[in-house]
């Protein structure tokens, strides 16, 4: 166990003296008053399970490499960084992620993700708004940071200082002695990570989050202890705010990689290894049709692990967007628990809301506002909701006038959504303005894609709108006339020709092609309606043989050919 010993702090080497934060006391009474030493983080997909004092020992082993390589100059006497706090990050989703956070928080700094995938000049433009000259880096990921290290000093002429996470090897059954030091100032509302998040066709807007939107929540008995799936990428808000609070409060963590197959998920719940996940519609849907395919064939004796496995869940939530109704009938009996929701965005630090009982909720409801988030609605019982809570962003990273205009003159976040009161919940009624789309996690600026359709040489006319997909919350329609001569448009072409200006997110996934006597909805202003174009061309009572369909992309699959493709968060 880690004990304090009564030693002068100037004895202390700089690696064992922590700040006397919520984060590392939550830590060291994790550490402190579990019996039996459980697991905190399981990573089977790398070959670790670590205990709390397991994690502090790496956490130590990784600050003593940054004070023995980094320039002494970065830090003031007592190890915290002086200048700019950002710190890149180069790990995926994986024990070495939570120690590297860990690590960088200790510090005093700020952590700045970095998806595996991300291009050297993505890299370069995250560097340079963050104006940061230091990088952690995963250990299966030491040519990419050669790379984007190359890279930085041939174009932007600066040096990246650089070291691997480090672990401890595991006989040396070693516990640290480290100090809680309450000198080290680190003000809860000092910026903890920059997550990017998408909305344009170039580089990602950052949102600085503080310190305090990842702070541990109530802590846990070992009576009502979780085990928390993660497997959300690590550079997007849901890789932080599902893992931290939970991990820091005393509660298990499990560890999926991203994108892992439906089949790994179902085995994961027959050997009981999570209690509390956290899903969106796309995934409900392949864990239900896995199921159906496949595990409802076996025998009665073969089958049972499984539904026991899914039986022990004592948390099921969806995030993103709700499930379509017999996704949620389905899981609902299946975990024979209420399904729950969560309403979140990435500058509000994440969760807002929350409604425990999606079943018997009233349609589209987003419950009511979690303990210190205070919600309101622009006009009273109707409007755009607003938000104030500690764990806020701050800023969006070097863009003063953007960040003005996500706040109102009280400090109340416009999250965009639009909603009404009934009673005490909050009814969700969509968005403020339709020009932009969620598409998976990403957020599609729709006019940008609808001019670029419109500029090509072989379209008289165009509409790109959302079509509604439970698997991706949207995907992008197009419906567009062709100049005549033109006989027909296959949809790989249209979305060849589109991408050398448009990222591959953007793209549209279904194609209409008008006939000369179909019409674009229009108001007699002659502005597109969306909707009744969308309900028109793509809805159930279309004529389906005229749609053409792609199949929908994630980000991550396949190389981007060319930056901010994938928003930098691939």
């Amino acid at each position: 166990m880690a004990i304090e010993e009564p030693i002068l702090a100037t004895q202390r080497p700089l690696e064992a003296v922590f700040p006397n934060d919520k984060f590392f006391s939550s830590l060291l009474s994790c550490a402190e008053r579990f019996p039996g030493d459980p697991i905190a983080v399981n990573d089977p997909a790398n070959g670790v399970s670590a205990t709390y004092n397991q994690l502090i020992g790496d956490i130590v082993s990784t600050r003593k490499a940054i004070y023995n390589s980094w320039s002494s100059e970065l830090f003031d006497s007592q190890g915290t960084l002086k200048g700019s706090p950002w710190v890149g990050l180069l790990v995926p989703t994986s024990y070495e992620f939570v120690v590297g956070c860990l690590v960088i928080l200790s510090i005093g700094g700020a952590i700045m993700p970095m998806p595996k995938a991300i291009l050297s000049d993505e890299a370069d433009h995250f560097f340079e708004q963050c104006d940061s000259t230091l990088m952690i880096v995963g250990s299966k990921h030491p040519e990419v940071a050669l790379k984007i290290q190359a890279y930085r000093h041939v174009v932007s002429h600066r040096t990246i200082q650089s070291i691997p996470v480090t672990r401890r090897d595991r006989s040396e059954h070693q516990v640290d002695i480290i100090h809680l030091d309450d000198s080290i100032d680190l003000p809860s509302d000092r910026p903890g990570l920059v997550v990017f998040t998408s909305g344009t066709t170039g580089p990602p807007k950052g949102a600085v989050l503080p310190r305090c939107s990842l702070y541990p929540r109530q802590p846990c008995t070992p009576e009502n202890r979780l085990i928390k799936l993660c497997d959300r990428p690590a550079h997007w808000i849901g890789g932080y705010v599902g893992l931290f609070p939970l991990l820091l409060s005393g509660h298990g963590i499990e560890i999926l990689p991203p994108g892992s197959p439906a089949v790994d998920y179902w085995e994961l719940l027959r050997q009981q290894r999570v209690t509390r996940v956290t899903w969106g519609p796309m995934m409900f849907s392949q864990l239900k049709q896995y199921y159906e395919d496949h595990l409802r064939l076996l025998p009665e004796a073969e089958l049972e692990p499984y539904l026991q496995g899914a039986r022990v869940i004592q948390g099921l939530r969806a995030g993103s967007a709700m499930p379509a109704p017999v996704l949620l009938d389905f899981w609902q009996k299946m975990v024979g628990k209420p399904l729950q929701m969560g309403y979140s965005a990435t500058e509000a630090g994440g969760l807002m809301s929350a409604l425990l009982n999606v079943g018997s909720a009233k349609p589209s409801s987003i419950g009511k506002p979690i303990p210190g988030v205070e919600m309101k609605l622009s006009e009273g019982k109707t409007g755009e909701i607003l938000v104030k809570s500690p764990r806020i962003m701050l800023r969006y990273l070097n863009n003063p006038e953007a960040t003005r205009a996500a706040f109102t003159e009280d400090g109340f976040y416009r999250t965009g959504d639009m909603a009404h009161m009934d009673g005490d919940e909050f009814i969700f009624d969509g968005r403020v303005s339709s020009d932009f789309v969620q598409v998976y996690a990403y957020r599609v600026p729709i006019l940008e894609v609808e001019n670029a359709v419109i500029a090509l040489p072989y379209v008289a006319e165009a509409a790109v709108v959302a079509v509604p997909d439970p698997a991706c919350a949207n995907q992008i329609g197009a419906v567009i006339r062709l100049r005549p001569g033109m006989a027909q448009m296959p949809l790989d072409k249209l979305r060849n020709d589109l991408s050398p200006s448009l990222p591959a997110y953007t793209l549209p996934t279904k194609l209409r092609v008008l006939d000369d006597d179909e019409m674009l909805p229009r108001t007699v202003s002659y502005k597109i309606q969306r909707k009744q174009t969308a309900t028109k061309f793509f809805g159930d009572s279309a004529a389906v043989d005229r749609v053409q369909v792609c199949p929908k992309l994630q980000a991550g699959k396949d190389r981007p050919v060319k930056a901010w493709d994938w928003a930098g968060l691939q």
